[in-house]
C-alpha cells in the first residue's frame, strides 16, 4: 500500500470529531464577527439631539461640586465656577 492515501486517510479520520467555531468561515470570508456591527458607519448614538425635558433631567442628575458633604475647596486658577 502506498504511503500518500494512507497518510490521508489518518488525517481524515483524526480531523474528523475537530470542528471550527460556528461563523468562522463566515468571518474568514469578509464577514462580519459577533463583536463587530454589520454596518462598520453605523453610529451608537441616536440620530436626534436630546428633547429639552431629557436634557434638563440629565442636568439635574449631574453632581453639582461640593455636593459630597464637604464645603467645596479652592478653585483651580483660571476656572470659573459654573451658575
Amino acid at each position: 500500500m502506498q504511503l500518500r492515501p494512507f497518510l490521508a486517510l489518518a488525517l481524515l479520520l483524526v480531523a474528523r470529531p475537530a470542528s471550527a467555531e460556528e461563523g468562522f468561515l463566515d468571518k474568514l470570508f469578509g464577514g462580519s464577527g459577533r463583536g463587530a456591527p454589520p454596518n462598520p458607519f453605523a453610529s451608537n448614538y441616536p440620530s436626534a439631539p436630546p428633547s429639552a425635558e431629557e436634557a434638563r433631567a440629565a442636568r439635574e442628575r449631574r453632581p453639582v461640586r461640593g455636593d459630597r458633604g464637604a464645603p467645596a475647596g479652592p478653585l483651580p486658577p483660571g476656572r470659573i465656577p459654573e451658575e
